[in-house]
């Protein structure tokens, strides 16, 4: 009988097209996993992640399952993948799970991370890996402006693309704060809608900026459409942290 198995991976996304395999050459954190487990298997075997990772968005713990066909030492399987794997892509932890163990639909909530570096200059050692700000933000702002997006609602406003039949989330928790030159800000929700993340920090950041009213986040928020929220923040400073599963 085959086993299932969960796994935290971690990535640089840099280099990737994020995680979802693409029907194009292009490279992809799942076409990079699933082709170590076929050098591994002999087969191909299918993964399912907690959730797609844009192009460039880093993860810290993405959490993946996959079903191996026979039994295999839990050990072996991550020195192996990780012998596969490429330095931008690793194994962080494998262990068995139950049958019907779904990373994406057994999910309870997600937490992304975005980090901004807001400096007067540029440091090239984190170009692809925060979001460079020189103005200076008014973080006690953005702080009280995160407040105003905490609860259930429909998150319409801060869809990208097009738009979908269900947009209600619920954001648990949204948290802002500076530490020498980097300003961190921390979402907690239930499930976040394409492009989420990347909208809510860039509405944030639009208050830090004196652009947006905490007035001006509510009736954006209300009107349920994107046109009322700027460009998405960039992805290089986007990381998923973590995704529980306890309810």
């Amino acid at each position: 009988m085959k086993q299932n198995i969960l796994a935290e991976i971690t990535y640089d996304g840099t280099l990737f097209y994020g995680w979802q395999r693409q029907k194009a050459d292009i490279p992809t954190v799942q076409e990079i996993l699933e082709e170590a487990l076929f050098k591994l298997f002999g087969q191909p075997i299918k993964t399912y992640a907690s959730g797609r990772t844009d192009r460039g968005v880093h993860a810290c713990r993405q959490v993946v399952n996959f079903f191996i066909p026979r039994s295999f030492p839990l050990v072996n399987i991550k020195k192996a993948l990780n012998s596969f794997l490429p330095a931008a892509v690793k194994i962080i932890k494998v262990k068995k799970a139950g049958y019907d163990f779904h990373a994406r639909f057994s999910a309870h909530n997600k937490t992304y991370r975005y980090i901004i570096l807001n400096s007067a200059r540029p440091d090239v050692f984190w170009r692809n890996y925060a979001w460079f700000i020189p103005q200076k933000l008014d973080v006690a702002g953005m702080a009280e402006a995160a407040q105003i997006l905490k609860g259930e609602r429909d998150f319409s406003s801060f869809v990208k693309g097009a738009s979908r039949k269900d947009c209600r989330r619920k954001v648990y928790n949204v948290k802002v704060k500076k530490r020498g030159r980097f300003v961190y800000i921390d979402i907690e929700a239930n499930g976040f809608l394409y492009g989420m993340a990347r909208a809510m920090v860039r509405a944030l950041v639009d208050v830090g900026q004196r652009k947006l009213s905490l007035l001006g986040l509510r009736k954006a928020i209300a009107a349920r459409q994107r046109k009322f929220i700027g460009k998405d923040a960039p992805a290089c400073g986007l990381y998923l942290m973590k995704v529980d599963y306890n309810g």
